[in-house]
């Protein structure tokens, strides 16, 4: 699971990270896709083709904030990689 740090002027520091299934990653690991933000515009864009379901978690403190965005593919998009072998 990818993780990236950041500090904010505040100096409160922000977390973030993304997670996908099995299938997804087969996916992206295909297309030879290894940029963590290339993976989430991609991940991202699936979700709005309808071809995964994102989830968003976060927790907020005084000191630092983070998210954890998940990714879970469908089956369509299951069906796809078994047809094409990629998984």
């Amino acid at each position: 699971m990818p993780k990236f740090t950041t500090t904010s002027g505040s100096k409160k520091k922000f977390k973030w990270s993304i997670v996908y299934d099995r299938h997804l990653e087969a996916l992206l690991e295909a297309q030879r896709v290894e940029d963590p933000n290339e993976k989430h515009v991609i991940c991202e864009a699936l979700c709005l083709l309808g071809l995964a379901e994102p989830k968003l978690f976060s927790d907020h403190t005084d000191k630092i904030s983070s998210q954890t965005h998940e990714y879970t593919s469908t089956k369509s998009v299951r069906r796809l990689l078994r047809e094409r072998s990629l998984y």
